[in-house]
């Protein structure tokens, strides 16, 4: 049902998405973010990862014993920003939910590489549905509870990301509703991220 501003629409070409996304969201509210919200402070605030240091898969999984936090782990453990890169672009679509349920340690690290497929989208792509709709949502889930000491520096990329998305709408989307969909998550996003910030 491609009108459902809750559960995202995952193609075909992805299997097990729709399936993964239906089982995670209650409310409309993915319980990966209740899960975070729900434990609260308890993970102190680290330092800020460098370059040269990959995530561990406790980074992925600082819950250990996740199953969508080790799907992570399994996608993009021990990659580089290019490999990581490199490996979204063979599957978009798939691969997208991964941004989702990794920790937020981790998200912080490969953050990168959804600013670079989006910003590289290119003019007529116009795909039925586009990743931009959940990338959004799965930004929007670290900044909060245990994930939120992690990304709180991305906070001003994300807003230019943000900014991005909204003049180069047409670039998401196979049509006008489908493209005001992706822009309505990133408006969502912003206005999540913007309360963050005048909070600091």
């Amino acid at each position: 049902d491609r009108s459902s501003d809750t559960i995202p629409n995952t193609s075909a070409e992805s299997p097990g998405s729709a399936a993964k996304f239906n089982r995670f969201y209650l409310d409309g509210i993915p319980a990966i973010q209740i899960k975070r919200s729900l434990l609260g402070s308890s993970i102190q605030s680290p330092d800020l990862m460098t370059q040269e240091q990959l995530p561990t898969e406790r980074d992925f999984d600082p819950f250990v014993g996740d199953l969508d936090g080790q799907h992570a782990w399994r996608t993009f453990g021990g990659l580089t920003l290019e490999q990581a890169r490199m490996k979204f672009l063979e599957n978009p679509l798939f691969y997208q939910e991964d941004f989702m349920f990794m920790g937020g340690k981790a998200f912080a690290y490969y953050f990168p590489v959804i600013e670079q497929y989006l910003k590289s989208t290119p003019e007529g792509t116009n795909d039925e549905c586009h990743e931009a709709w959940i990338l959004s949502h799965g930004i929007k889930v670290h900044f909060d509870g245990v994930d939120l000491p992690h990304v709180r520096h991305l906070i001003a990329r994300v807003l230019t990301l943000a900014d991005f998305v909204h003049c180069n709408i047409d670039r998401f989307g196979y049509d006008e509703q489908e493209r005001k969909r992706v822009a309505d998550g990133w408006t969502d996003l912003v206005r999540h991220v913007k309360s963050i910030d005048a909070c600091a």
